[in-house]
């Protein structure tokens, strides 16, 4: 079951993003945080090749994001600055990853039933979204990564 789990995800994202050797190494890492199931690597990239191919034949346009003009100088300080956020942007993904499994075995844990687990889950979704009054973390995010790259980042729900 991991494996389906983590073929439809390297698919979904695949398709979403046009990336689907991305997409195949962040599906088998986000199921099995630490664990590395290379028993998945042919099926997820089969799946995400597939998605992609689809996607492709429909003419489904991926997201893309178009960064202003960069300096081709190396600076130090501008490579520190990358590294240091590269640092922080690998233990918050840890973090989410660890926060995932283990939210996930507390509702195995408290609620049997998968269906009733799937229903809760969608009403915390609709909760949360009335609770911080917008909507802008519902789908793939591709408006506040636009905003964020052209410096209109305002962070509204805090």
């Amino acid at each position: 079951m991991h494996i389906f789990s983590m073929c439809g995800m390297s698919a979904c994202f695949s398709c979403l993003f046009g990336t689907p050797v991305a997409a195949t190494v962040f599906s088998m890492e986000v199921v099995s945080v630490g664990i590395m199931r290379y028993s998945a690597l042919i099926p997820c990239a089969i799946s995400a090749l597939t998605a992609d191919w689809v996607a492709r034949c429909f003419h489904v346009h991926h997201m893309q994001f178009s960064l202003p003009a960069l300096s081709a100088a190396f600076e130090l300080q501008i490579g520190a600055k990358v590294l240091l956020i590269a640092f922080v942007a690998a233990i918050v993904s840890i973090l989410f990853c660890l926060v995932l499994k283990k939210t996930a075995h507390i509702y195995e844990k408290h609620i049997a039933n998968r269906y009733i687990r799937i229903i809760i889950g969608g009403c915390l979704v609709i909760v949360f979204t009335k609770l911080l009054g917008t909507t802008d973390y519902l789908g793939a995010g591709e408006e506040i990564i636009s905003s964020a790259i052209s410096g209109n980042a305002n962070g509204s729900a805090f």
